[in-house]
């Protein structure tokens, strides 16, 4: 990595090894999930990839497949697959007052033990493929936890099949307390391994929960090849500087093994916790797309599967297809994190 010298920003050389590092976390304030939350009061740091932008001049040759000059990487946590009855019955009544009365049928359909459209996992990874690309489904294999999330793998098991035969990736969503345990990861991931037939190389944590260096420490020792969580919760925008893969420093002289893909966009933080409407959501969305094609970056979008089908989130699986399209017009690569990460390593080498 470039060295430090004289940066032409208005940010200092100290805040900005502070954001790279992470030291900044030490002091930020957490949340009940122990996640530092996202510092609005200096908010502009965190909402342009400053250490990628410092060091863009070790980016600017950078040459993605096809020629492609930039890179959006295409992510779902899948945390459920079928919401509860009461949340069934609220929601199809929604779509009844909408006057969408095969989407309020649809959404009794989990009674019948008909698959949901929570897990329609399908359509989402074959509307990704007309567009030219493929995505990584983050799967949870644990018992449902306090947060609602959680179900055993084999009840989707038909569904990664059909989405793997597509071309996307199956990863690991680890469960809330598994990025703190070795033995949490490989239980999780071997189950998975088992269930799919082939190795799981990609990790997020469920929550964005993750410790560091811990964390990183337990991913390695599992066999875990990229990780995925370092993102922000209740805002956007990078969380350590890099809109670029980068390997984490552990401490003096001592650099994980495992790939970080920093999040940048979760779906959830825009609706629920910033409570933005779909068209501030496209703004934000435009913009980190433009700079990271100015640094020729890799954006990772992580959009869930309920976004897609769920009413209270009318028009936010919308945006995401407008995402794609236009990446796709722009001539970005489409990609999903085994993608990236497997290109990374061999190209910067």
């Amino acid at each position: 990595m470039t060295p430090w010298g004289s940066v032409n920003s208005t940010v200092s050389d100290e805040r900005l090894r502070s954001i790279q590092t992470l030291a900044w976390e030490k002091d930020a304030v957490k949340d009940t999930h122990g996640r530092p939350s996202f510092p609005k009061e200096r908010a502009e740091e965190f909402h342009s990839p400053i250490v990628s932008r410092f060091l863009k001049d070790s980016f600017r040759d950078i040459e993605y497949p096809g020629g492609k000059s930039y890179a959006v990487v295409l992510t779902h946590d899948i945390d459920l697959i079928c919401p509860s009855t009461p949340r069934r019955m609220i929601n199809s009544c929604s779509w009844m007052a909408k006057g969408k009365m095969s989407d309020s049928i649809c959404e009794l359909r989990g009674r019948s033990g008909i698959r949901h459209p929570y897990s329609d996992l399908k359509s989402i990874a074959q509307k990704e493929e007309e567009r030219g690309g493929h995505s990584t489904f983050f799967v949870l294999n644990s018992p449902k936890d306090h947060t609602g999330a959680g179900y055993p793998i084999k009840d989707i098991a038909g569904q990664l099949d059909e989405v793997r035969r597509i071309g996307s990736e199956i990863g690991l969503h680890g469960s809330y307390d598994a990025g703190q345990s070795v033995r949490k990861i490989l239980e999780e991931k071997e189950g998975i391994e088992r269930v799919i037939g082939v190795k799981v190389v990609g990790y997020r944590n469920h929550f964005l929960r993750f410790q560091v260096p811990a964390s990183f420490e337990n991913l390695e020792a599992a066999g875990i090849k990229y990780d995925s969580t370092m993102g922000f919760a209740d805002g956007y925008g990078f969380r350590n500087g890099m809109v670029h893969p980068y390997h984490p420093s552990l401490g003096e002289k001592k650099r994980s093994n495992v790939l970080e893909l920093p999040l940048a966009i979760m779906d959830c933080a825009l609706y629920s916790y910033m409570g933005l409407t779909t068209g501030q959501g496209k703004g934000i969305c435009d913009d980190l797309t433009r700079q990271t094609k100015e640094l020729h970056g890799a954006l990772v979008l992580l959009w869930h599967n309920t976004s897609f089908s769920d009413p209270r989130f009318k028009g936010w699986g919308d945006l995401y297809w407008n995402i794609l399209d236009r990446v796709k017009e722009d001539g970005g690569w489409l990609c999903n994190g085994s993608e990236l990460a497997a290109w990374w390593e061999k190209h910067s080498a």
